[in-house]
């Protein structure tokens, strides 16, 4: 959120809350190349992800337009958790609960 909100473009896996956070974004997202489930797994058909990490950086870096639009996706997404919005939500959850 705080790269966002700086216009950084994001690259993240696809795991744990991202997918959420960053949607509307443009951030890339990739898949995990290992489950944890007491030991790393590995995914099968998975690439390594330091590999995956590295394409999407050199695909960034040769795609200006693109790295502009999800800077200012990014602004924009990253306002959904301002402090304002926030408050605004929570103030019309308590809103609603007094009805």
């Amino acid at each position: 959120i705080e790269a966002m909100a700086c216009g950084c473009p994001v690259i993240a896996t696809d795991s744990g809350g991202m997918p959420e956070y960053l949607e509307g974004s443009g951030a890339v997202l990739l898949r995990r190349d290992e489950i944890w489930d007491g030991e790393c797994t590995p995914v099968p058909g998975v690439p390594e992800l330091s590999g995956q990490i590295a394409e999407a950086i050199l695909a960034l870096k040769d795609q200006p337009a693109r790295r502009a639009e999800m800077a200012a996706a990014g602004v924009r997404r990253a306002q959904d958790f301002s402090r304002q919005s926030y408050y605004q939500t929570f103030a019309g959850f308590v809103r609603r609960m007094r009805r």
